[in-house]
């Protein structure tokens, strides 16, 4: 998502941001208006044999031009039951949910 750095209205595209990602991850863990990074919390979703988990990382490119990079987390664990979860047992997944892509695209819609 690239925009004329000049020509933003920093605050309004930064309020924008947070609302738009706020609306499908509601919980963020990591949020720094100055650099444009924001970190949703995991959201997590169990099924009978194995515990997903995502969250979405935005964070500002590095070029003169304004731009956002998004990136969708997502993990997966064998689930077991009474077993505690830690990181080390959810590895990286390929595993994306139609609603979380939708979030993604509108983002890029909206900015």
């Amino acid at each position: 998502m690239k925009a004329d750095w000049r020509n933003l209205d920093v605050d309004r595209t930064w309020q924008r941001l947070v609302s738009v990602i706020t609306d499908s991850f509601a919980e963020l863990e990591q949020v720094d208006s100055s650099s444009y990074y924001i970190r949703s919390a995991w959201r997590i979703r169990e099924y009978p044999f194995r515990t997903l988990r995502h969250r979405l990382v935005v964070k500002r490119g590095v070029s003169d031009e304004f731009s956002l990079r998004v990136l969708l987390e997502s993990q997966a664990a064998l689930r077991t039951p009474g077993a505690e979860y830690n990181d080390e047992n959810f590895p990286p997944t390929r595993g994306v949910f139609a609603s979380d892509s939708e979030t993604i695209r509108f983002l890029q819609d909206q900015l």
